[in-house]
């Protein structure tokens, strides 16, 4: 028994050390063997059942690579059709038309890689086959399986991955099938249309324009022998998972073709020695950001909160944008031009918003360099607006009957808890009309106007009447902008003062085309109607207006009919400048940001560099060209008359005039504002810049102070109102003589026609 088991050993050890030409020989035998019991019974059987399947699929071979190569992408467009912003599709395919389009390169290369006999053979290679059954009796696995260009095209239309026999079969039948249907060079170029490269690039151009951002044209041998070894492993030896895979599958392709006399021993040197240079990493599913990115980001946003049911990654989709790519580079060169010439200031960024009347956003440059930081200050920045927010509580203050035009608001000492609000520079004394206030930028009167109308009350007319969505917080020093807002939120609310009391939702589309060509969306002005009173809405048009002409804003006035407010934080964290013109609207807004490790902070600015001084510069210049390009508007045809446009009409929403939502702490709280954990500088309020002059020009109306912790009186039948004292009318800021009337609550005069302001 012992010496039958030791037997036994000696022959497995002596089965372990036979060479290889023996186990080759062995091993072809066997394979031998099989083919001829193929050829003989059962074998005949299993071909002919593949060779009938094959006849039932190929059928249908045109319909399907029509089908396929037809296949669209989605495309998002400027508004004039002309610049391509945006591509995606859940396959990128970019088809070849013609055979002759195809460079020797990568026909060479593609050959080199995948099927150096294709030409000569009618689907099938035996000689790859035998070669298959070398190395993997070699290597004793599965590493080759003898596949030709036709039998993968034959996988990737009819087949799948299954690694079984049956599948195989089926390839090769079809293979077959597919020689007698088809010539090698149309072959060769369906096989280059529908093979995956990786990183969602299915066919040889799309992988040219994914990898290397060229056309096949430009396409050298080593980019082209790249691309054609990608196809075995394209999820992950693809230059972009792996540079030093893909870089070692290039130089064996690379050998192939000077083996086969492809390319010079030159040729081949040089592309060996090269560097793969990679365009921009693009992204998953064949999506491709093409141009002008902060607003194509913005765009692709608002498509999915607006439009969820649209898949736009299924392809088919052309969608046009509100963009005016002119605007829109006059706004990214002028954001550069602000930081360049106010680096010394410590401004190292900045952005800009850029919006029609009836809320088509025509630009939207949300930062320095989007390749450096792709945060979008624009619509997804949180920042403090500083004074750019008094107009709002002013107009709650107007709305709810606290002030008039012409009240005076007191300058005194105003304290609340631990809070002590001071003005620019300091000072005390004397009281303020709104128009001076809001012109000189002046903390404590707007201090005292939000007391009066209740920190709660102020903001609900945020959130109700001016559409913020960020959390305005119900604090003392509301009005001094310590609340986190964007930059697209201001502009919309600032719509309401420009369009007379109506709120514009801005929105980045104009129209989407399905696969069908049918229209999904089409624009439409979406206005809120009468959110403010359009007696309110006029006073602080007017009192912007007065910013510009007589108060901090100053430097805007070159922009015809400018009106607007400045804006500038704590330590000159955050300067920003908000207006308008009679058909734009324009939020401009600086800063210092710097990175820190992977994050990116804001770091103050020096005392100069302020929304008066700095970010006026930059609102001016891209409003002073889109004035140029679009027209300066009408001011008897303002927003709030737009009834129709070029794309379609107002859509008015279900809420025709938005009252504020009553909450539980209407009036001022008895404590500090809280202070946040993240950023304690936001509990200190925001210090505006000052005016040049510390008392605008125009000498302030004559009207009776209230009573200092008292808001002017007021009740359901009757109310104090300011009225020219020549024409008996409701007094302007221009109106030279004043004088304050008690009169029905239903029978508040027009504005003064006679003393308007200056053109």
């Amino acid at each position: 028994m012992a010496t039958r088991t030791a037997s036994r050993a000696r022959v497995r050890k002596k089965a372990r050390k036979s060479p290889l030409w023996v186990r080759i020989v062995k091993n072809g035998l066997a394979v031998l063997f099989l083919l001829a019991f193929v050829g003989g019974s059962a074998g005949g059987v299993f071909f002919m059942l593949a060779f009938k399947r094959a006849e039932g699929k190929i059928t249908g071979l045109f319909e399907k690579l029509d089908k396929l190569e037809a296949k669209q992408t989605t495309q998002i467009w400027s508004r004039d059709r002309k610049v391509l912003l945006y591509e995606a599709a859940a396959e990128y395919r970019k088809p070849i038309g013609s055979y002759s389009e195809i460079p020797k390169v990568i026909i060479d290369a593609t050959i080199a890689a995948e099927d150096k006999r294709f030409f000569e053979h009618r689907g099938v290679d035996p000689i790859a086959v035998a070669r298959a059954v070398f190395v993997n009796t070699r290597d004793r696995r599965i590493a080759h399986g003898g596949s030709t260009i036709t039998m993968q095209l034959s996988k990737r239309l009819f087949t799948n991955e299954e690694q079984t026999a049956q599948r195989k079969l089926d390839d090769a039948a079809i293979a077959i099938q597919m020689e007698r249907m088809l010539t090698k060079k149309e072959i060769l170029r369906h096989y280059l249309n529908q093979v995956y490269y990786g990183q969602g690039a299915y066919g040889i151009k799309a992988a040219a324009d994914v990898y290397f951002g060229k056309s096949i044209d430009k396409i050298t041998a080593g980019e082209a022998a790249t691309l054609a070894r990608c196809v075995r492993l394209p999820s992950s030896e693809n230059p972009f998972a792996s540079i030093d895979k893909a870089t070692t599958n290039r130089n064996v392709v690379l050998g192939i073709m000077r083996e086969e006399g492809m390319i010079t021993e030159n040729t081949y040197k040089m592309a060996r020695e090269a560097k793969l240079k990679l365009a921009q990493k693009r992204f998953a599913s064949g999506e491709r950001v093409k141009s002008y990115p902060y607003f194509t980001r913005y765009a692709l946003d608002w498509l999915k909160v607006h439009m969820p049911n649209i898949d736009i990654e299924k392809g088919g989709y052309s969608i046009e944008t509100t963009i005016d790519v002119d605007l829109q580079k006059v706004a990214a060169k002028e954001v550069n031009n602000i930081v360049r010439r106010n680096r010394g200031l410590g401004v190292r960024t900045a952005a800009f918003v850029l919006m029609r009347s009836d809320g088509q956003v025509l630009a939207i440059q949300g930062g320095l360099d989007y390749e450096q930081n792709q945060f979008n200050v624009g619509y997804q920045g949180q920042r403090q607006p500083g004074s750019s927010f008094k107009p709002f509580i002013y107009a709650a203050a107007l709305s709810d009957r606290k002030i008039g035009p012409g009240t005076r608001i007191p300058n005194e000492p105003f304290k609340l808890g631990t809070w002590e609000p001071k003005n620019s520079g300091g000072g005390f004394g004397g009281s303020y009309s709104m128009f001076d206030a809001l012109a000189a930028s002046k903390n404590v009167p707007a201090a005292w106007v939000t007391s009066w109308v209740g920190v709660g009350k102020a903001a609900s007319y945020c959130r109700d009447v001016f559409g913020f969505n960020s959390n305005i917080r119900a604090v003392p020093s509301i009005a001094l902008g310590v609340s986190e807002v964007s930059l697209l939120e201001m502009a919309r609310g600032y719509s309401v003062f420009q369009s007379g009391g109506n709120l514009i939702q801005p929105s980045p589309i104009l129209r989407i085309l399905g696969p069908e060509n049918e229209v999904v969306y089409q624009y439409r002005t979406e206005m809120q109607r009468g959110v403010l009173d359009e007696s309110v809405a006029n006073t602080m048009d007017m009192a912007l207006r007065y910013v510009v002409t007589n108060g901090t804003g100053r430097e805007a006035q070159s922009v015809r009919d400018a009106r607007g407010k400045t804006g500038t934080t704590q330590e000159n964290k955050d300067a920003w400048f908000c207006g308008y013109t009679n058909n734009l609207i324009g939020v401009g807004w600086v800063a210092n940001e710097q990175k820190s490790g992977k994050r990116w902070i804001y770091r103050p600015m020096a005392s100069s560099a302020m929304g008066g001084t700095v970010t006026v510069d930059l609102w001016r210049e891209v409003m002073r060209r889109a004035q140029d390009k679009l027209g300066r508007g009408d001011e008897r045809e303002r927003s709030r008359r737009i009834e129709n446009d070029e794309i379609g009409v107002t859509v008015e929403t279900d809420r025709q005039k938005t009252e504020p939502t009553p909450t539980t702490n209407d009036e001022t709280p008895a404590t500090a504002p809280e202070k946040p954990t993240e950023q304690p500088e936001d509990t200190i309020p925001p210090v505006e810049e000052l005016p040049t002059r510390e008392e605008p020009k125009t000498e302030p109306p004559v009207t009776r102070d209230p009573p200092r912790n008292e808001a002017p009186k007021s009740n359901e039948r009757t109310t104090y109102v300011d009225v020219c004292d020549e024409t008996g009318q409701r007094a302007t800021m221009y109106c030279p003589s004043v004088v304050t009337k008690e009169v029905a609550a239903g029978r508040v005069p027009r504005y003064c026609k006679k003393h308007s302001p200056p053109n």
